[in-house]
């Protein structure tokens, strides 16, 4: 990613190990969205190729792969159940 990219990260809910564990305590923040303020020419083609359900057969190994990650759940940690609701 380039330094100058705009981007910005938003937590719906503060994160249940904040300050606790160590760093190798990951967690799924299914809550965390990435907000881009300058998306650049290839971002907006992968959205295109999602949200018009292009066929994608004929693009490169690493272009499938990231449009793969851009719409597959995390799978990284288990759900935290919590008795605050």
């Amino acid at each position: 990613m380039e330094l100058s990219h705009v981007c910005d990260c938003v937590f719906d809910s503060p994160c249940p190990e904040q300050g606790m564990g160590d760093e190798f305590n990951l967690m799924d923040h299914s809550d965390l969205y990435i907000l881009d303020f300058s998306p650049n020419l290839k971002t907006l083609c992968k959205l295109a190729v999602i949200q018009y359900s292009l066929e994608q057969s004929g693009l490169p190994h690493d272009i499938r792969w990231e449009l793969a990650a851009m719409t597959t759940n995390s799978t990284i940690s288990r759900p935290i159940f919590s008795s605050h609701g």
